[in-house]
């Protein structure tokens, strides 16, 4: 492998990583199936999205069963 290539995916892999912290509030909306705004105690609204859920958005009409 060249050493371009080499630093390119490096580089692909140093940008996809993920961290994950702790956040504790209250859910205040809902945007879609995956997507909710939780309000925190210093009363700053994060706007949250799950990953790696398969959800419909909410303009999906559901079926009842």
């Amino acid at each position: 492998m060249q050493a371009g290539h080499l630093v390119f995916a490096f580089l692909l892999l140093a940008s996809i990583a993920t961290r994950a912290e702790t956040l504790v509030g209250t859910v205040v909306g809902v945007a879609d199936g995956d997507t909710v705004t939780v309000l925190d105690a210093d009363h700053q609204q994060h706007k949250i999205r799950v990953g790696g859920v398969d959800a419909p958005d909410m303009q999906v009409p559901s079926i009842n069963a």
